[in-house]
């Protein structure tokens, strides 16, 4: 099931994609942000269709490809997000970024060299983005990487959380271009404060 919320902030998404295709920009950084369980991941997976039937319609030459990375070293969230996008494996590949990472740190040397050329140009979301962000982030080395690569890339980084991207936004201390699209609640949305809210928790240091 698709929510009005999700379609509409997967249109924000498609918008800022076609304004990446039309530029000069080699790589454009999307920072989708939303509540917990505010239909992040369905957002994206609109999105992804969208931009996947407009390329077929486009007939373009162009090498084109989308991978989503996990950046949690968990056996259960990496299987989760495989599973979450088990139904669009016609045009999404998921990738551990541990595996891409340990290559750009072995200077893409032999085999390692194969792994990062399977990101050759296109869509790479790289979901709780939030984990790798900074210095010795797993997520800033693969965007370094990638901007210093000869591809054009359209970078989703998808979060609950991204306050470092923020922060670098907001104080132009980014070395990349990065827009926001802000995920809005759904009608009847339940996430936290909610929760904390309702009569479902006790909280025992009330007397």
């Amino acid at each position: 099931m698709v929510y009005e919320n999700e379609i509409t902030a997967a249109k924000l998404i498609v918008k800022k994609w076609k304004e990446h295709q039309n530029s000069n920009i080699k790589v454009k950084i999307l920072n989708l942000i939303g509540m917990l369980q505010a239909g992040k991941t369905g957002t994206v997976k609109v999105a992804l269709r969208l931009i996947s039937d407009m390329w077929d319609e486009q007939k373009s030459s162009q090498q084109f490809g989308i991978t989503v990375l996990t950046t949690y070293s968990l056996t259960d969230l990496n299987n989760q997000v495989e599973r979450d996008y088990g139904d669009m494996d016609d045009i999404v590949d998921t990738v551990r970024i541990g595996k891409i990472d340990n290559a750009i740190k072995k200077d893409y040397l032999a085999k390692n060299k194969k792994v990062l050329n399977s990101i050759k140009g296109g869509i790479i979301v790289v979901d709780e983005a939030e984990y790798g962000i900074g210095n010795e982030g797993r997520v800033q080395r693969l965007v370094d990487y990638l901007v210093k690569s000869q591809y054009s890339y359209f970078i989703m980084l998808v979060g609950a959380t991204n306050y470092s991207l923020q922060d670098s936004e907001e104080t132009k201390n980014g070395r990349f271009q990065v827009s926001n699209v802000v995920i809005e609640p759904g009608e009847g949305y339940r996430g936290i404060k909610e929760f904390l809210e309702s009569d479902k928790f006790i909280n025992l240091d009330r007397k």
